[in-house]
C-alpha cells in the first residue's frame, strides 16, 4: 500500500518536515521516495519505527559522502541529486551533518525575494502617490471617452475572454502573495536553523564596546562636544575613497569610534592624530571564521552589514611604521574588487533599464490623452522613474570605476 503526499513548501521549514517524516514512520509509513522537483513524498506501509530522519542538502554530491555511509551511526534512507536522507541511529556521534548549506540557500532565496518585493512596492507606490496628490491638491483626474457602448448582450467570445482575464488577475495576485509568504516564512524558519546549526554570529567585539560601554558615556561625550558625527551616503560603491577619507580623518585627530547600523553615520572622537589603516571588505557570506581570523590578526571591526549576504565590513588597525595590509597578494585584491563590481552591476544595470522603460511607458500613455494637461501631477511619475534610473546608472558607474582603480593600483 502506497501513500503520496504533496508538500510544495517543505524546504521552507525543513525541521518541521523532518518531524512530520518521523511522525509518519511512527505510524508505520516508510519513506521510499522523494520527488524533489515535484515536491512529492512517497510512503509504503510497513513496520512502526522510531526514526530521527534528516534531509541534507549538498549541491556537490549525489547521496551521502563515503565517510557518512561507512559510519555506523547513520543509515542512508534515500539518495538523490543534491539531497540525501539519513536516519541518525546514534545522536551522540561526533559528526552529524548539519543544515548549514540548506540555510545558506534559503537565506539567498529570502534576500532575492525581498529585493523583488521591494522593487514591486516602489513601482506600485509611485503611481498611487501621484494619483493621491492629483486628487488632493489638483482638480482631480478626468478621462473622457467618445466611444458609445452598445446595449447588445455579450458574445461567447467576450465571455471567454472575460473569464481568462479573471484567471489572469487571480494569478497575478497569487505571485505577490506567494512571495510575501516565502519571505516571512523563510525568515522565521531560518532563525530556527541558525540556532540549530550554531551559526549565529557574535560580533560584540565591534569597536567601541571595549572603550565605551554605556549610553551615559555617549551622552557625556556629546555634551562635552568630544563626539563628531559625519554622514556619508552611498560610500559602498567607492570603498577605496571611504578608506582614504577615514585615514585622513584619523591624521587630523578624529578617531573613529563606531558607525550606525545602516553604515551611513560615522562617529568620531576628538583625540590625537594617529596612523590607522582602514579596509572596507565585501563578502558574499560572512561566518565565524572570517571574523575570528581578522580579529586575531589585529584588525578592529567598526561596522558589519545587517544582512549576512552581500555583506560589507569596515576594519581598522593602528600602526606605527609599517602599514598593515588586509589582502597581501595582488590577485586577491583584484578578485575582491571584481566580485564586488559584478555582484552589484548584475542587478543595477537591469534596474536602470527597467526604470527608463517604465518612464517611457508612463509618458507615452499619458500623452495619448488629448485632454490631459502637461502640468498634471501624473507627469511626476515618469520624472521620478528617470531620477531613479539615473541613480542606478551613477552607482553602476562608480562601482565599475572602483574596480578599474584597484586594478590599476596593483599593476
Amino acid at each position: 500500500m502506497k501513500k503520496r503526499k504533496f508538500r510544495p513548501f517543505w524546504s521552507y521549514d525543513v525541521l518541521k518536515t523532518e518531524a512530520w517524516l518521523n511522525s509518519m514512520a511512527s505510524k508505520g509509513w516508510v519513506l521510499t521516495k522523494i520527488h524533489f522537483l515535484r515536491r512529492l513524498f512517497v510512503f509504503e506501509k510497513g513496520e512502526v519505527r522510531n526514526t530521527d530522519l534528516k534531509i541534507i542538502y549538498d549541491k556537490n554530491t549525489f547521496g551521502a559522502p563515503e565517510m557518512i555511509k561507512e559510519d555506523t551511526s547513520f543509515e542512508e534512507v534515500l539518495a538523490e541529486k543534491h539531497y540525501y536522507v539519513l536516519n541518525v541511529l546514534d545522536s551522540t556521534s561526533e559528526y552529524i551533518p548539519s543544515h548549514e548549506k540548506l540555510l545558506s540557500r534559503n537565506q539567498k532565496i529570502k534576500y532575492v525575494v525581498g529585493l523583488i518585493l521591494l522593487i514591486n512596492i516602489m513601482m506600485t507606490m509611485f503611481p498611487m502617490l501621484i494619483i493621491t496628490f492629483a486628487i488632493i491638491f489638483g482638480e482631480g483626474i478626468t478621462f473622457e471617452s467618445t466611444e458609445v457602448m452598445e446595449s447588445s448582450p455579450y458574445t461567447l467570445g467576450e465571455i471567454v475572454v472575460g473569464i481568462i482575464q479573471i484567471f489572469l488577475y487571480l494569478f497575478s495576485l497569487m505571485i505577490p502573495t506567494w512571495m510575501i509568504y516565502t519571505y516571512f516564512k523563510l525568515g522565521k524558519s531560518n532563525k530556527r536553523l541558525i540556532k540549530e546549526c550554531g551559526v549565529n554570529l557574535d560580533v560584540k567585539f565591534t569597536t567601541p564596546n571595549n572603550k565605551i560601554s554605556s549610553k551615559e558615556e555617549w551622552k557625556e561625550m556629546k555634551k562635552s562636544n568630544k563626539l563628531v558625527r559625519k554622514i556619508k551616503i552611498g560610500w559602498f560603491y567607492s570603498p577605496d575613497k571611504i578608506e582614504a577619507w577615514l585615514e585622513g580623518m584619523e591624521k587630523k585627530g578624529f578617531n573613529l569610534l563606531r558607525m550606525s547600523k545602516l553604515g551611513n553615520s560615522f562617529y568620531f572622537e576628538k583625540g590625537t592624530p594617529r596612523n590607522v589603516k582602514y579596509h572596507v571588505d565585501y563578502q558574499n557570506k560572512n561566518d565565524h571564521d572570517y571574523f575570528n581570523i581578522n580579529k586575531e590578526s589585529g584588525w578592529d571591526l567598526f561596522f558589519t552589514s545587517v544582512t549576512r549576504f552581500f555583506a560589507f565590513s569596515v576594519w581598522g588597525q593602528v600602526y606605527d611604521e609599517q602599514m598593515p595590509t588586509f589582502y597581501t597578494d595582488k590577485e586577491t585584491k583584484i578578485k575582491h574588487a571584481k566580485r564586488l563590481a559584478i555582484s552589484f552591476t548584475v542587478w543595477m544595470i537591469p534596474m536602470a533599464i527597467l526604470y527608463i522603460g517604465l518612464s517611457i511607458l508612463y509618458f507615452t500613455s499619458f500623452t495619448s490623452f488629448d485632454e490631459l494637461d502637461f502640468s498634471s501631477w501624473l507627469l511626476f511619475t515618469p520624472i521620478m522613474f528617470l531620477i531613479v534610473s539615473l541613480e542606478y546608472s551613477i552607482f553602476t558607474y562608480r562601482i565599475i570605476r572602483y574596480y578599474f582603480r584597484i586594478k590599476k593600483s596593483v599593476v
